[in-house]
């Protein structure tokens, strides 16, 4: 299901620019909405096209970007670390959480990493080939402009931050201008065509994306300010089991760096610089999200099979490396008791549908924890990397169904009647919100909503609108002259005054863990209609 805020936000702006035939200008709950460039939406709207408005159609687009990823990650290993080694880069990357988890959320992080992560790995293609220089140049700055209208001009920012201490670190610093003009003029003018529609169709586009949501987004002074080190764990934690590897492979780093072709530790140099200046320029934001990291699962990768190869190459494996190997079965373990005790104590989810996650999860979780036991058991290298790939990904199988059944009663649905949006998409009904805004509301009824002492950041621009006075409304008696109007059906937070609903003569119709669904007689008389 999506889920609000993110999950949803973004298939809906690009559910009404479908419905509007509108490929510039974005809009939330039908006003202007310039939080990203439009690339997501534009993605978005033709799998909504082709495959129908619905949930599948929203998550399948962040899903094929992470497959081109795997694909890029493997071209990205195969010039860097050689073929060998590239076999494995995709699985460990796929068996990453950052990107496991992200190649199912329909927002703007794994279009922006694919393109940027391809426009990287053309410009170092360009780099080492003798031939066809000015063609793979064009081609990273083409990707590079897209990366720009998938999440603005912080693409420009890490690709030439990226490229250029690459290029100083090499010792090539007298080529760095020819290296880096000809890609970044192609991205400026790839992505400058929609910059100039969009500024041209709304005046106040250029404040609000470079001022309000990068500039100031990136001072803290929007949201989401954390402490310098707070993706440093989150580096660690996003790639799980193959981190634990990482020390076991930079054994003895300093003879390995020695021991590098030229042709080697440029490339080295240049996935340092990579994952690095993206850790470094992020954690020296105030603003701080975990998906701030996915540009670095393909270097992080790639370092990853390199790392793993070392670690499990040894002949007798070290009692330490025994003990890493077998965290996720204690993992396993732990996991495995954590569940059953909250099985016993789940009040939000039905006990059957909790019971079936838990033994969907052990089935699963056994193999896994039995693939890492017997890895060292192996004496090929490439029979020990596949049995804890196997390992890996089996445990991200097993997670499915229990994240499936911990998230599924969140979801809008659970207080969104077919009868109710049946109704809405007839224009029968009059939905509000009080306090609060689902994205998914709209995706699911087609229709806008009235915000009730509610104004979110990402909507500042609504009550500027000719009509926002309508949309965007202040204080509880708005709820009264709604009700007056015609049939309506309210949505407050669960944790609103129990007699809202009494004071203002609705009936409540469902509840979940989050929201409350009142309706006014009016509005009865519609549901029982479609019923």
């Amino acid at each position: 299901p999506l889920l609000d805020q993110d999950g949803s936000r973004y298939p809906e702006v690009a559910r009404e620019m479908l419905e509007r035939g509108d490929w510039i200008t974005p809009t939330q709950n039908y006003i202007p909405f310039f939080h990203k460039p439009p690339l997501i939406y534009w993605l978005l709207m033709l799998s909504l096209r082709t495959f129908g408005e619905s949930e599948f159609a929203a998550r399948l687009v962040p899903t094929v970007c992470a497959v081109a990823g795997l694909g890029v990650v493997w071209w990205l290993a195969a010039l860097t670390v050689g073929k060998r080694a590239a076999r494995w880069a995709p699985p460990i990357m796929a068996t990453m959480v950052t990107y496991f988890v992200h190649a199912r959320l329909a927002s703007t992080d794994m279009a922006l990493s694919v393109t940027l992560a391809a426009a990287f790995t053309a410009w170092w293609s360009a780099e080492k080939s003798a031939r066809g220089k000015i063609a793979r140049y064009v081609l990273a700055g083409v990707m590079l402009g897209l990366a720009v209208l998938a999440k603005g001009p912080v693409a420009l920012v890490l690709f030439v931050g990226v490229a250029g201490i690459y290029l100083v670190w090499s010792g090539q610093i007298r080529r760095s201008v020819a290296a880096l003009w000809l890609p970044t003029l192609v991205g400026i003018v790839v992505a400058a065509p929609w910059f100039i529609a969009v500024q041209m169709a709304n005046p106040e586009f250029a404040h609000y994306f470079f001022v309000f949501q990068n500039a100031q987004r990136f001072m803290g002074q929007v949201d989401h300010p954390h402490s310098w080190y707070y993706l440093v764990p989150m580096v660690f934690g996003g790639a799980l089991i193959w981190a634990v590897l990482w020390p076991f492979g930079l054994v003895g780093w300093r003879q390995l760096w020695r021991g590098l072709s030229p042709d080697q530790r440029r490339a080295a140099q240049f996935l340092i610089a990579w994952a690095g200046f993206v850790l470094v320029f992020f954690s020296s934001s105030k603003c701080k999200l975990i998906p701030y990291i996915l540009p670095m699962s393909w270097p992080l990768a790639v370092g990853s099979a390199v790392a793993a190869r070392r670690a499990l190459s040894a002949v007798k494996p070290t009692v330490w490396l025994r003990l890493t190997l077998l965290i996720p079965v204690a993992a396993t373990i732990g996991g495995l008791g954590v569940l059953l005790w909250q099985a016993g104590h789940q009040t939000e989810l039905p006990p059957d549908e909790w019971r079936h996650a838990t033994i969907l999860y052990v089935a699963f979780m056994l193999p896994s924890a039995l693939a890492f036991c017997v890895a060292l058991s192996w004496r090929s290298v490439e029979r020990r990397l596949l049995s804890v790939v196997l390992g890996a990904g089996i445990f991200f199988i097993a997670l499915l169904p229990l994240f499936h059944a911990g998230i599924s009663h969140r979801k809008l649905g659970d207080v969104l009647p077919d009868e109710l949006v049946a109704a809405a998409r007839q224009g029968e009904v009059t939905l509000a919100e009080y306090r609060c805004y689902n994205a998914s509301l709209c995706f699911s009824t087609h229709q806008r909503v009235v915000l009730i002492d509610f104004v979110a950041k990402e909507m500042v621009l609504g009550p500027e609108q000719p009509d926002g006075a309508y949309w965007f409304r202040q204080g509880e008696d708005t709820i009264d002259q709604l009700s007056a109007q015609g049939p309506l059906a309210l949505y407050v937070r669960l944790h609103e005054r129990e007699g809202i609903g009494a004071d203002h003569g609705l009936t409540l119709i469902t509840t979940n863990h989050e929201r409350r669904l009142l309706v006014n007689d009016a509005g009865l008389e519609v549901l029982r209609r479609y019923k």
